[in-house]
């Protein structure tokens, strides 16, 4: 009498229930199959085993929800497209813009990967190379390498997330004309319209990224002082013409709360910037925040509207 044929639809039920099992459980769906029936069937839907325990979990591809790295965790069960952990570190390292160190990957893959690269490297899989007090792995492709070294040694380039933050937190700590020469410097190392990029990126006028970027070309600036003997001028909310346009603009902006006595202005501090240059009066965003501050006004949609625009020329000056 012919043998029935065992079918692997079984197994397909118990993974989508389940989503992760283990191989006494495929052997217990099929039933009394041999060991290397079990394998077969698994092979026919595209079981997939765990980087990690050893690879004694199982899951098919259609229920784990693959991250950006081809990576899905159940738990502290971890999968991966390219199978094992050897295959996704490879591939990891091949792949990213910079190279990798030893605890990116650890963070990446979630588990211990000392004495994998080290195994990986020594098997000519992967390329490491100490930068700084760290050990870098790279693409053992020759270009791909090159253009990897090139991108982590390279300086940062203004613009990028990262980086400006950190000089946003670095400008705070400078007096008015070191933070105008390092803006000219900034300048300098940016691409054509720099005076423009660095004005934008740190909330400066750029006039004064401009001055700075000059200064530093000519040598023209005083090396022990802030400013030249008897330079600098008032402060411009001092001007009554400004108090009396800046006043005018901001009365058909206000809005308030009764309740707790708080009010603020609806317009943005570069439309109310905009609103008195019209007027013939320049001034920068900062100087109209820092009045509107004086005059008690909160400034809800300000902050809000001045997040958003930050957050877009960031990740814009990113790509």
């Amino acid at each position: 009498m012919p043998r029935t044929p065992c079918s692997s639809q079984p197994l397909v039920d118990l993974i989508r229930e389940r989503k992760v099992v283990m191989y006494a459980d495929l052997q217990n769906a099929l039933g009394a199959v041999s060991r290397q029936t079990v394998y077969r069937k698994m092979l026919e839907i595209g079981v997939r085993s765990s980087y990690s325990h050893g690879g004694r979990y199982y899951t098919m591809d259609e229920c784990a929800d693959y991250d950006t790295n081809g990576l899905w965790s159940y738990g502290e069960i971890h999968f991966s497209r390219y199978n094992t952990l050897n295959d996704t570190l490879v591939y990891l390292v091949d792949q990213s813009p910079r190279g990798l160190r030893a605890r990116d990957l650890k963070q990446i893959v979630k588990l211990e990967v000392l004495t994998v690269l080290h195994r990986l490297t020594k098997a000519g899989r992967m390329f490491r190379t100490k930068i700084g007090d760290h050990y870098v792995y790279f693409s053992t492709n020759t270009d791909r390498r090159r253009r990897q070294r090139h991108r982590l040694t390279a300086p940062p380039i203004l613009g990028t997330t990262t980086f400006v933050e950190a000089v946003q937190r670095f400008c705070g700590t400078l007096n008015e004309k070191q933070l105008r020469l390092f803006a000219g410097l900034e300048a300098l190392r940016a691409d054509s319209g720099g005076d423009r990029k660095v004005a934008d990126l740190l909330g400066m006028s750029r006039t004064t990224v401009t001055k700075g970027r000059e200064q530093l070309l000519s040598g023209d600036f005083e090396k022990n002082r802030i400013r030249k003997p008897g330079g600098g001028r008032k402060s411009i909310e001092k001007k009554t013409e400004f108090n009396e346009h800046f006043a005018r603009i901001v009365e058909g902006e206000t809005a308030g709360d009764p309740i707790h006595g708080t009010c603020w202005v609806r317009m943005t501090a570069a439309g109310i910037a905009k609103e008195l240059g019209l007027w013939g009066i320049q001034c920068s965003d900062t100087t109209v925040r820092r009045v509107l501050l004086d005059w008690g006004f909160k400034q809800r949609m300000n902050w809000k509207m001045i997040a958003i625009t930050m957050h877009q020329t960031v990740m814009g000056s990113s790509n």
